[in-house]
């Protein structure tokens, strides 16, 4: 089953959302089974059977669980014996054992995605405003002026979000500044948010997440049925490589990116989003893991590589699934598909291009021709040529054309925006070459 955008476990089973092709989002309850992995010789909590894992390793007991009640009523007793290993988020073993992934065989664009941002009283003590926007070209601003009251601020900004229904829901600094503040506020004034896709408000719990050398305390927020992305947990991952950001404000952020400065922040949320979240929604993919944890565990470092194309993760979602069920067919099946659609031309060209963001300007690496150790890159010669206007931190996407398997890419690409979908230029042995270096590693 493909195209889930959310699940969530409760006492009668697993919910899961579904985006049908026509964008509507359907909802199935599928059976679920809480479950924990153990040592032999760890005693079996009341309500509890055992299953027999093969291979040979310390933990070769999967303890299953009657209910989510008795799941969770021996939890506790459980963390504290040696020789258990949990898995705490409950869409994670549910991932785990029916083999279905968040957002497979969708693209990250497909994602309705709101952003908001809460402007706080001059004292920072109320709410003033709520902007939201959304990747549908949807704008509002909700204010005290307009709105009549702060209770009726936070009414509109609930409203907005079950009348638009999106997928995710992001901001900057959110779980730090924004959540905090509406739940402080929520309570004061008594209202509560109903905008879970089950009619439930925000629940918010302590947690802990590292970065590199750090370790980050923060009070993580979730809602049923949708998720709930902090764009700054995202940009310190990305500095935790770059290790080049003089600040975390927005305002630096904007310029360090070339965002205009003209950006409302819900506009700039978007965009930092559109370059970082990416990595992580495909790795939900892949494995079996919720998208804010996907986020929090940090870079899918195969499937974030520049030198992956779209076939190519497809390719390697199919490796995996193919070890982890001990289904051989999987990986056949797909192996055959993407030959033939390779060789045959009806793949969608979009799976054969390469998106690289550009860390320097254009201008630089033009300048840089022709110095000692400098080495030409189709991305940066692809938007020279282009005659339009790159700036770093745009994303080049570009495809290699040509008919033999061995090529220069730097002198034989195109830029995907440029491809006329009428003829078909792309360098099919080139890419049934990458295919087949693929097959036979992972054979």
């Amino acid at each position: 089953m493909d195209r889930i955008i959310a699940a969530e476990v409760t006492g009668n089973g697993a919910e899961i959302f579904v985006r049908e092709t026509a964008g509507n989002i359907s909802r199935q309850l599928l059976p679920f089974t809480p479950w924990l992995l153990a040592e032999k010789g760890v005693a079996l909590p009341e309500g509890a059977a055992a299953v027999e894992l093969s291979g040979g390793a310390e933990l070769d007991r999967r303890i299953e669980f009657a209910s989510l009640e008795a799941y969770e009523n021996a939890l506790p007793e459980l963390k504290k014996t040696p020789g258990v290993m949990t898995i705490r988020d409950l869409s994670c073993q549910f991932f785990s054992l029916s083999g279905l992934r968040l957002f497979s065989g969708m693209d990250f664009n497909e994602l309705h995605r709101m952003q908001f941002a809460v402007i706080p009283s001059a004292d920072e003590k109320s709410v003033e405003c709520i902007e939201v926007e959304d990747n549908r070209g949807y704008a509002a601003k909700f204010d005290i002026t307009t709105c009549g009251s702060e209770a009726d601020v936070l009414a509109a900004f609930d409203r907005a979000i079950i009348d638009r229904d999106p997928d995710l829901l992001e901001g900057f600094n959110i779980f730090r500044n924004d959540l905090p503040l509406l739940e402080k506020r929520a309570k004061k004034l008594k209202f509560s948010f109903s905008c879970g896709r089950d009619g439930g408000t925000f629940v918010s719990r302590k947690s802990r997440f590292s970065v590199a050398e750090k370790q980050i305390s923060c009070t993580r927020y979730t809602i049923y049925g949708r998720h709930i992305i902090d764009t700054y947990h995202l940009l310190l991952f990305y500095d935790a490589v770059h290790r080049d950001f003089e600040s975390f404000e927005l305002d630096y952020l904007k310029d360090y990116f070339h965002i205009g400065g003209d950006v409302s922040v819900c506009g700039a949320v978007r965009m930092l989003s559109d370059l970082l979240l990416p990595a992580s929604f495909y790795k939900c993919c892949t494995l079996p893991l919720n998208l804010q944890d996907a986020v929090l565990r940090g870079s899918g470092a195969a499937l974030k590589s520049r030198a992956l194309e779209g076939f190519q993760r497809r390719f390697i979602q199919a490796v995996l699934q193919s070890k982890l069920t001990g289904q051989p067919d999987i990986l056949e099946n797909c192996y055959t598909e993407l030959k033939n659609s390779i060789e045959n031309r009806t793949i969608d060209l979009s799976e054969l291009v390469k998106s690289e963001v550009l860390s320097d300007s254009p201008e630089n690496y033009k300048r840089k021709q022709g110095a000692p150790g400098f080495r030409r890159s189709a991305p940066y010669e692809l938007a020279l040529a282009s005659g339009k206007k790159f700036c770093a931190g745009d994303k080049v996407g570009f495809y290699v054309t040509g008919n033999k398997a061995k090529v220069a890419v730097v002198e034989n690409s195109k830029l995907f925006s440029d491809a006329d979908p009428a003829v078909r230029d792309e360098n099919s042995a080139y890419y049934l070459n990458k295919l087949d270096e693929l097959y036979k590693q992972f054979k």
